[in-house]
Formats: structure tokens, C-alpha cells, sequence
């Protein structure tokens, strides 16, 4: 039988396993197994190797009470730099072993290499740094980037810690749970390592930084969680964090000793939706947050909301997960052919840890269930926050300019493993019609009550989204609907929020660029903040806050640019002007018309679309595939794109509002589609996405009839490009991109008129953008007058 040999230690779950023997402390590997008909002659042991130190969450912990010691890492010569091998910890120190013998051969011995530092893997996602393994501690250089990486690592453990519940076997009470061993000395150091100014506080600066280490190192989601469990230890929501609030907030995350309970909550038609209820410490009642979610109900953030005195629901919708009903989407959410969330309101009123004050929260599909819920004016609604998400399912999720979000409603559909009939149920409504009205809530919040009921109550709500986000226009929609329906009153307890966000809010990057300024949400519009004031009549920062508060993008690569700040209004949009822009002939863009072509010229350009080779997806309001500013100028080489640049500007020019594009269009074919892009040219020529429309042609007069072009007929078609606030500065251009298609975001067109589920031959399309004299095309751009110039300073006496 072979002589054991050392096996390489299991650093991480995806090392391979191998058996081994326990020898003094340390693992060797088994021998191999002898083939059942051969006895080989024993072999002799390879020499013992070096191995890594176990610096992950496996390794044995460090006794009770011992201190951790440090030392600055050692100045090793070049030389030293040996490559890495297996190897066996020795004394706490990383040395590399020689090579393993070949079975056959018997080499003389080698001498030990010299010790060479060696990579701690703290996570797979952090960059690996040079440092010495020194008695089991990893001393990392630069001191300052470990500390941070180690305190945004623990941070996120306590916010884990503090968010998610336990699931509950049966509807009794949780027992509590005792805390985890933190004596009170570890959670004050703890916070040393977060406040690097050393002023016994927490200020924003420091927070941001958390923040970018969080998205480097656990992903983009990671920022906004603890942002809010950052903002539920802030008591006096002053925006900084004191050390007594930090030790609040540590105590409270490393314990799990809230309550919680799932519970069935009955519908009128007899169907039973499981929801589970956290309560806080203390006694009730309390107010309470509502959360109807498709995604199942162990949401991280109900402890968060629990910390800071909410009694928490979080309910399956109907057909999902331990829900009863059909498992279709947002079925049962608004007032037909259910009122699921209406009656699970009135349910909670009834309840004695409730006292009367109720709000809802979430992002996303919860976001969605919320419009749903206020459009059947629910009794006891006293609040909303609404994050990235659609008031109407046919105008902003599913359909956009009468085409069919393809990659986004499938993809959802089917990733969340709704009913397989539902992406076809989808398709099979091409018009806007009583389908879809059930999940309009615009229409809904602004249709006149019956005869001699009271007005339709509309509870206060801040409604936050992102230029980039999927369904950027139905954030801005729901809020002016809201504003046009409500009581004077009730209008004034509308709040919008609009950042440069894609459908991660929070995140400063989108696409390609990175605007500052732009991370987390700004303080007096966080949910904690906003339901102590809705809920609690707490005069916070939220009870003053501006009713508008937008981003202004801008050059993302010149700090000293215009734009990449904050700016607050009274109404959306701010004043502005409508100034259109024309498309020239000759591929230009200008705000003065084209003259009038030569003789014999032709006033248009002209490309084919091949249903077969469609124009791709690229960047923009995406949910799924790549989105935000992305490059285009692969895109606008295409030779079925049509492109109108302008002339370097003389000084920065402001968008800020809804951008319409008015274009004069004839094509060959029956129907056809329009997608309209609009970027922002920096002076290296890069073309950078800031906002796009779609429209199909047959929908062009309403998106409830459809009516088919005729071949080589001009009309004109209204692009919508949705909001956005941008500065381009000086020296940048603007340029619009037309074509006919933008996959797979939408559907392709056949050019059949006819949608192309129905398995039609699809056409080539000859298609034709008219510029100038009878057909000025353009596109309109909302400008705002430029800001009165400064006095001059009083003349020197």
C-alpha cells in the first residue's frame, strides 16, 4: 500500500474532495486504492508542501478573549517571488514546496523555497492584494481599503442578520432567538473602522463609500438594503449616524428575538392568501407596511421596517408560492375581477397589533400591486412608496407605442415560472382594450366616481424612478395622474423622485457612464423617513421636503462640467419651451429648418428593413438585458439606420421634460415600425444612449383600433421618448438614430399588419424619412430658459 501524502486543504466549496487522515493536526491524503488484481510495490512519500492559510469562513476560530496581533508585512527581495504551488502551513507561514516526484522516479532532495506572500481570498470578487499570512491574520496593503473591505463585509452580515426571518413552520409564534455572542467593545471598534474622519459619527461621505464597496463586492443590490438599515438606526434622522445609534442598530441585527407568524388571510370568493406578520418589540398596536409580492414572501426587508416600529404583512399574490388561485399575474391586485389588496387592507384594519394607520411598500412588481391596490380606493390607505414601477401593464410593461416588450414580458413570465398560458394571453391583446383596462390604474385614479359617491380617496405617496428604469414614464405618470385626481390636500402629499437610475435604484452607474452624486437615495425621501412623517406625523425631513426632486445628467467624464446635481420644483416638468430640432437631408440636425432641396433632389432618406436581420437592442430602458448609457456607434454603422448629427455646441444646452419626435414616414410595406434614438456625442466621437421611442405604424391614430399605411403614402407619426433631464456641454453634440426595429427589447414587425404571432411570411421593408419643405421632420425637445445672468458688481469707488 502507498505511503500517505499530504492533499491540498478545501479552501472553498468547489475544491475537489478527497479523503484524507488526520496526522498531528494535519491532513494528509488516503492512499489510492490498489486495482483489485494488482498488488504494487509500496512507493515512497512525496515530500511535505506548503499550503494556503485558511483565511476563509472554514478556517478554526480564534480562541475567546485572544487579541488579534499584526505586523507589517515583510520586504521580501525579487527573488523571493517563487511561483505558487500546493503547499502545507508551517508556523503560520506560507512557503512553497518543489515539485511532486513522478511515481516512477526517485529525485534527490530539493531545498525548501524562500517564504513569499500569498493572496488572501476574502471573496471571490475582491482584487487580490499582496500580503503575509502573519499568526492567521491577513494584513492587507493599503491598510485603509482592507479596512473598509472587512467593515463592509461584516455590515453586510448584520444586515443579513437583522433582514431576514426564519421561516415559520405553522402559525404560531416564533420562539425567540437568542442573540449572537458580540461583546459591547467589538461594535464600538466596529464602527472605528467606518468613521475615518474620526469624529464619533457617520457622516454621508462615509456612507457613500459603504455603499460603493457593497456594490463592488456583493452586487449592486446589496447598496439600497443598507441604506435603509443604515437610516432605521438614525433615530433622529439627521442623516448621520452617532455611535450610540450605531450600537442600537448592531444590538438589534444580531438578534432575531422579534416576533413573527404566518397567518390566512380569506377572500371574498373563498380563496386563502398566506402572508407572514412581524411584529416589533414593544406593545401595540402599531402602524403597519403592506408588501403584496409575486416573489415569495422571505423579503429581506421586513425586519428592517420592524426595527423601526412597523408591524410588517408581506403576502403572497394570488397563485403564487402558498397562495391559492390562478397563477396569473397581478390577477386579483386591482378592483376586477378580485380586489385581493383592498380586502387583505380591511383584514389588516380588523387585527389588534394594527391601529388604523396602514401604508404600503415595494419596488417592481410590488410596486405594480400598489397602483393596482389605490386604483379599487381601499378604505384605511393612508399611505404608498413606489419604486420602479408601471401604473398601467399595457402602456409601460407590456406593449410600448402599440409593440410588444418582448424580451422583458416573456422573460419574466417565464423566469417566475407564472402560468405557462400567460405570455400567450398577452400577445393575444394587441389593442388596448377591457383586458388591459382592468390594469390601468391611470385610468382608473381619473375616472369620475358613481353618482353620489364620495371622491375616490388618494392616499399620499412618493413615487421614485430612474431615467433608465423600464417603466421610467409610468413613475412620472401615475404621480401627475394622482395630482390632476386627488383633493387639493391629497395633491400636495404627492411626491416624485426621478434619478439616473436603470431599474437599480441607487446604483451611479448605468450602461457605461458613472454620474456622480448619483448613489443612494436622497435622505428626506427614504421609506422609513417617509412613513414616520405619513404614518407616525413625525416633522422629519420628509414633512418638508420639495414635492419634485430630479437628477440633472450631464458630462459624465468632466467633474467641472454643468449638470450631475440634484435639483428640486413645485410640479413636473419644470418650465420649459418646446424647441424642435429638423432632420436634414444631408444627415444633419439643427434647430432652423432645412432649405429647400435642389431641383431634382430628393427631400428624404431611404433604408430597407429585413424582418430577418433586425436592428439590436443596445443599452436604454431594459429590464433584463444590457441597459443605460451604452455606446451606439457600433449600431449607427448599420446601413439600416438613418443618422442626424448637429454641429458641435457652442455652449451647454439644458433637456429637461418629455421628448416627442415628430417624424413624416412612407414605406413599402402595409405596416411598419419606428424607433427613434436620441444620444449624447462626446467630443471623441463616443455616442452614448440617453432616450429612445417606438411606435407601430397601424397604432399611429390610438392604441385601441389599428389602421394599415398605405404603400408610398407620407404620413405622421408621433414618437414618444419619454422623460429625462440632461445638459449636453460644450463641444458635445446631439444625434437622433431612426430605424424600424430595436430587438429583441420589442417584437419584430412582419410589415403584414398583422401581429407577428400569427405566423405570417414576414416583408422586406422599403422605408422613407422625409426632411424639410411639406414634411419637416423633427424631434421636440423641452428646453428651459436659461437662468438670468448675474448683476454686475458695483463699480470700485
Amino acid at each position: 500500500m502507498a505511503r500517505p501524502r499530504p492533499c491540498r486543504p478545501r479552501l472553498n466549496r468547489r475544491a475537489p474532495r478527497r479523503p484524507c487522515l488526520a496526522v498531528a493536526g494535519t491532513a494528509t491524503a488516503a492512499p489510492r486504492r490498489p486495482h483489485r488484481d494488482v498488488n504494487p510495490a509500496p512507493r515512497t512519500m512525496a515530500r511535505p508542501r506548503p499550503c494556503r492559510p485558511r483565511l476563509n469562513r472554514r478556517a478554526p476560530r480564534r480562541p475567546k478573549g485572544a487579541a488579534m496581533t499584526r505586523r507589517p508585512p515583510a520586504v521580501l527581495p525579487p527573488a523571493a517571488r517563487t511561483p505558487r504551488r500546493r503547499c502545507l502551513a508551517v508556523a503560520g507561514t506560507a512557503t512553497a514546496a518543489p515539485r511532486r516526484p513522478h511515481r516512477d522516479a526517485n529525485p534527490a532532495p530539493r531545498p525548501m523555497a524562500r517564504p513569499r506572500p500569498c493572496r488572501p481570498r476574502l471573496n471571490r470578487r475582491t482584487p487580490r492584494r499582496r500580503c503575509l499570512a502573519v499568526a492567521g491574520t491577513a494584513t492587507a496593503a493599503p491598510r485603509r481599503a482592507l479596512r473598509l473591505c472587512l467593515a463592509a463585509a461584516l455590515m453586510l452580515a448584520a444586515a443579513a442578520a437583522l433582514c431576514l426571518c426564519p421561516p415559520a413552520a405553522s402559525a404560531a409564534e416564533s420562539p425567540p432567538q437568542k442573540s449572537l455572542p458580540l461583546p459591547a467593545d467589538a461594535i464600538e471598534k466596529l464602527f472605528t473602522l467606518f468613521d475615518l474622519n474620526a469624529d464619533q459619527s457617520l457622516d454621508a461621505d462615509e456612507q457613500i463609500v459603504l455603499h460603493q464597496h457593497l456594490a463592488v463586492m456583493f452586487g449592486e443590490k446589496a447598496a439600497p438594503i443598507v441604506q435603509l438599515v443604515l437610516e432605521a438606526a438614525d433615530a433622529d434622522h439627521d442623516g448621520r449616524l452617532a455611535l450610540a445609534e450605531w450600537q442600537r442598530l448592531m444590538g438589534a441585527a444580531l438578534r432575531r428575538d422579534g416576533r413573527k407568524e404566518t397567518v390566512r388571510v380569506p377572500m371574498s370568493d373563498g380563496v386563502s392568501l398566506a402572508a407572514d406578520v412581524c411584529l416589533p418589540e414593544g406593545d401595540g398596536p402599531f402602524p403597519v407596511l403592506l408588501m403584496r409580492t409575486p416573489y415569495g414572501r422571505q423579503d429581506a426587508l421586513g425586519r428592517v421596517f420592524a426595527l423601526g416600529g412597523y408591524t410588517v404583512v408581506v403576502q403572497d399574490m394570488r397563485g403564487r408560492f402558498d397562495s391559492e388561485g390562478e397563477n396569473l399575474p397581478f390577477i386579483g391586485c386591482g378592483w376586477t375581477p378580485h380586489a385581493d389588496g383592498a380586502e387583505t387592507v380591511q383584514w389588516i384594519r380588523r387585527q389588534p397589533w394594527c391601529n388604523g394607520r396602514i401604508g404600503t411598500v415595494g419596488a417592481s412588481a410590488d410596486g405594480i400591486t400598489q397602483y393596482l391596490m389605490a386604483g379599487a380606493r381601499p378604505e384605511g390607505l393612508a399611505a404608498q412608496y413606489v419604486v420602479v414601477a408601471a401604473p398601467s401593464l399595457y402602456h409601460y410593461a407590456a406593449f410600448v407605442g402599440g409593440a410588444l416588450r418582448k424580451e422583458q414580458i416573456e422573460g419574466w413570465l417565464r423566469g417566475h415560472r407564472f402560468d405557462p398560458q400567460a405570455f400567450e394571453l398577452y400577445k393575444s391583446h394587441p389593442t388596448y382594450d377591457d383586458f388591459w383596462r382592468q390594469f390601468d390604474s391611470v385610468a382608473q385614479m381619473q375616472a369620475p366616481p358613481p353618482p353620489g359617491a364620495p371622491p375616490a380617496p388618494c392616499p399620499p405617496a412618493v413615487h421614485l424612478g430612474g431615467w433608465f428604469d423600464t417603466f421610467s414614464q409610468g413613475t412620472i405618470d401615475a404621480f401627475l395622474a394622482r395630482r390632476r385626481a386627488a383633493p387639493p390636500a391629497a395633491a400636495a402629499g404627492q411626491r416624485l423622485v426621478m434619478g439616473p437610475w436603470s431599474h437599480e435604484v441607487g446604483v451611479a452607474r448605468v450602461g457605461d457612464l458613472t454620474f456622480p452624486r448619483a448613489a443612494g437615495v436622497p435622505q428626506a425621501y427614504t421609506p422609513l423617513a417617509w412613513f414616520d412623517y405619513a404614518l407616525k406625523g413625525a416633522a422629519n425631513a420628509a414633512a418638508k421636503a420639495p414635492t419634485v426632486m430630479y437628477y440633472v445628467m450631464g458630462d459624465a467624464a468632466d467633474p467641472s462640467a454643468p449638470g450631475n446635481v440634484w435639483r428640486s420644483a413645485d410640479s413636473w416638468p419644470p418650465p420649459c419651451r418646446e424647441t424642435p430640432y429638423y432632420l436634414a437631408p444631408d444627415g444633419g440636425l439643427a434647430p432652423a429648418p432645412p432649405p429647400a432641396p435642389a431641383a431634382g433632389a430628393p427631400a428624404f432618406r431611404e433604408f430597407t428593413f429585413d424582418p430577418a436581420d433586425p436592428c439590436p437592442t443596445l443599452g436604454g430602458r431594459n429590464l433584463n438585458i444590457p441597459r443605460g448609457a451604452r455606446k451606439q456607434n457600433r449600431i449607427e454603422g448599420r446601413t439600416d439606420v438613418l443618422v442626424f448629427t448637429s454641429a458641435p455646441l457652442e455652449r451647454p444646452l439644458e433637456i429637461t421634460g418629455r421628448l416627442r419626435a415628430r417624424i413624416f414616414i412612407s414605406s413599402s410595406a402595409v405596416d411598419t415600425d419606428l424607433s427613434v434614438r436620441l444620444s449624447d456625442v462626446y467630443p471623441d466621437g463616443s455616442s452614448y444612449l440617453m432616450a429612445d421611442g417606438m411606435l407601430r405604424l397601424r397604432f399611429r391614430e390610438g392604441f385601441d383600433r389599428a389602421r394599415p399605411l398605405e404603400p408610398g403614402r407620407v404620413v405622421a407619426a408621433e414618437v414618444d421618448c419619454w422623460s429625462l433631464s440632461l445638459i449636453l456641454n460644450k463641444g458635445h453634440r446631439l444625434r437622433v438614430a431612426v430605424t424600424s426595429s430595436n430587438h429583441p427589447r420589442f417584437d419584430v414587425n412582419p410589415g403584414t399588419g398583422r401581429p407577428p404571432a400569427e405566423g405570417e411570411t414576414p416583408v422586406r421593408q422599403t422605408n422613407r424619412i422625409w426632411c424639410g419643405g411639406d414634411y419637416p421632420s423633427r424631434i421636440i425637445l423641452p428646453i428651459p430658459p436659461a437662468p438670468a445672468a448675474a448683476p454686475p458688481p458695483p463699480a470700485a469707488k
